[in-house]
């Protein structure tokens, strides 16, 4: 089974958008430099301090890849680009 996700960057950062739920039953919990949107109840997880700690986390790194933290096989992703993050704008996942 593949976990499909949403990468979502702006020209200096991004953020993997990932079900709250999903989150939760990883049992990872992320740092002030990730994001939550209540109306749609999505965890934005910062690329550098939490997207890899949740990858591992949910067990969607592959151990047999040449490279730690691989995803490959495990995760699809679509790519978002934006001028202007939204993301920034909400409230500290904290």
């Amino acid at each position: 089974m593949t976990a499909k996700y949403r990468f979502i960057m702006d020209p200096s950062h991004g953020y993997l958008e990932v079900p709250r739920s999903d989150v939760e039953a990883a049992r990872f919990q992320p740092s002030t430099h990730s994001y939550f949107d209540p109306k749609n109840n999505m965890v934005y997880l910062e690329q550098y301090f939490d997207d890899p700690g949740y990858l591992t986390a949910a067990g969607l790194t592959n151990p047999d890849a040449p490279h730690k933290g691989c995803t490959l096989g495990k995760v699809s992703l679509e790519a978002s680009f934006q001028h202007t993050c939204a993301v920034k704008g909400l409230k500290a996942f904290n």
